[in-house]
């Protein structure tokens, strides 16, 4: 059984509660697929501990974001809105960390962003 179905059974989720899930149920399998291709796609060349692995400039030129991820997975994103800042970061080997980095509201659309990006760099790569 798994993780999910046991929670029902000792009533700890109600499961009239998965019918409002959808969303988290997308977010997780955005998540799962985005972390395969990111192992597949992210590469460190001998020395380097940092790679830029991201960049996006909206339709107007007025929002862009950019990030880059370091060896040991963490992915820290970065935007001109408001002034050059961080936005927010998460370790790539980490499913749960990378979920609940989508709480974050300021950097949830680069975060799928950059996830079906390295999704479709995977897939022409197959």
């Amino acid at each position: 059984m798994n993780k999910l179905a046991e929670m029902i059974a000792k009533n700890l989720i109600d499961p009239e509660d998965l019918v409002e899930a959808e969303e988290l149920i997308q977010r997780s399998m955005l998540v799962s697929e985005g972390l395969k291709a990111c192992q597949k796609n992210i590469q460190f060349p001998m020395g380097v501990s940092e790679v830029s692995c991201y960049q996006y400039t909206d339709s107007a030129g007025e929002y862009s974001s950019w990030g880059y991820c370091t060896h040991d997975g963490l992915f820290t994103c970065f935007c001109n809105w408001g002034g050059e800042h961080e936005i927010g970061k998460c370790y790539l080997n980490n499913f749960k960390d990378v979920f609940i980095a989508f709480e974050n509201k300021e950097f949830k659309y680069d975060l799928e962003r950059f996830l079906n990006n390295q999704i479709k760099e995977a897939r022409k790569q197959d």
